[in-house]
């Protein structure tokens, strides 16, 4: 029967002799070390894996507090009640750190420290931002303030009340100077505001009362807490206004003389009826002519004076011109002349 060669090669082998020619104890301790490098090997990858995972864990909790902290931070500070900021402020960071370590206690406890950190960080904004309202709102108070004050000392009506305005408005800046909410040149600033104010105010009611002397004494430099510019503003509101005022009296003066004219015309008319009235009656005499002269048209005063003087005119009345002839010698007749021609009773 054939043989196989394999087994016939098996054969021929030392029973006591493993793969590659290696003892089978070797073998086994070979195989044994090498399933432990591997468990050591996945053990490593196991560990490293936790640490990497935490390592995530703790850096995507971080991103989560600062984005959190920052939005809390912006909706602070668009918040009108900047008072309670400080309250707000604690009230939702402690909402926040029962949060973080109700999801996850194990990676919180790591990162406590950081959260404080960053919560430290935001709280420092906060309180940059409620000081600077703070500030924003006592200055805006004292601008009311003041504003308050430079119409009160408009109203004032004696010198004492208006020192009494002026104490309180220095008084109001020196406080916010001593506080810090506004520096020595910024109070400065203001005061010279107020006084500046204080002078418009005159200047306004000096321009209601006179608007002329008010330009002169713009002009001549009596409104010394006035700027250069507000002057030249003043100066030029003075300026229209007395122009403004001149305009008006001008056409007030050309509406009365026009209004004038028109009643005197009418006057005329009526008196200058009546005569010719009185001469179509036989009526009329010369002293009505001559009593009427300014309240008669002059071509009518001058026709009817011709019409009572002329030829057709009667003779004078023999008495009338008898009476003063005969007084003539011893007194003087002449008041008695005049008296009868304008009466009618003399035409010449």
């Amino acid at each position: 029967m054939p043989q196989i060669p394999g087994y016939i090669r098996q054969q021929g082998l030392p029973s006591s002799t493993g793969m590659l020619g290696l003892p089978g104890a070797k073998i086994q301790n070979h195989i044994g070390q090498a399933i432990g490098d591997i468990g050591n090997a996945f053990g490593d990858i196991g560990e490293q894996f936790l640490k990497e995972e935490r390592t995530r864990q703790l850096g995507s909790l971080k991103v989560r507090t600062i984005r959190d902290l920052n939005t809390l931070e912006q909706q602070l500070a668009t918040d009108p009640d900047y008072a309670s900021h400080g309250e707000q402020f604690k009230i939702a960071v402690d909402s926040l750190r029962k949060t973080y370590e109700k999801e996850n206690p194990k990676i919180w406890k790591d990162f406590v420290n950081d959260f404080d950190l960053q919560v430290a960080s935001t709280s420092a904004g906060v309180q940059k931002n409620q000081l600077k309202r703070q500030v924003n709102h006592s200055k805006a108070v004292l601008d009311s303030e003041l504003d308050g004050l430079t119409r009160s000392y408009g109203l004032a009506s004696t010198a004492f009340e208006r020192q009494v305005i002026t104490d309180t408005a220095n008084g109001l800046i020196e406080a916010r100077v001593s506080a810090g909410v506004i520096n020595e040149v910024d109070g400065g600033n203001r005061l010279r505001g107020f006084s500046s104010g204080i002078a418009e105010t005159r200047v306004r009611q000096d321009l209601f009362l006179d608007p002329e002397a008010t330009e002169n004494d713009l002009l001549k430099g009596k409104y010394k807490e006035l700027s250069p510019e507000k002057t030249v503003v003043w100066l030029e509101r003075a300026t229209a206004k007395v122009a403004a005022q001149t305009a008006l009296r001008a056409k007030t003066a050309d509406k009365a003389e026009r209004d004038f004219d028109k009643n005197l015309k009418l006057e005329q008319e009526a008196v200058a009826k009546d005569g010719y009235e009185a001469l179509a009656k036989g009526e009329l005499t010369l002293g009505w002519v001559v009593e009427n002269e300014a309240r008669l048209p002059k071509a009518d005063y001058k026709a009817l004076l011709d019409k009572r003087t002329g030829d057709d005119a009667s003779e004078d009345d023999a008495e009338t011109v008898a009476d003063p002839y005969g007084r003539v010698a011893t007194e003087d007749a002449g008041a008695a002349a005049l008296a009868a021609y304008k009466g009618g009773g003399l035409r010449r």
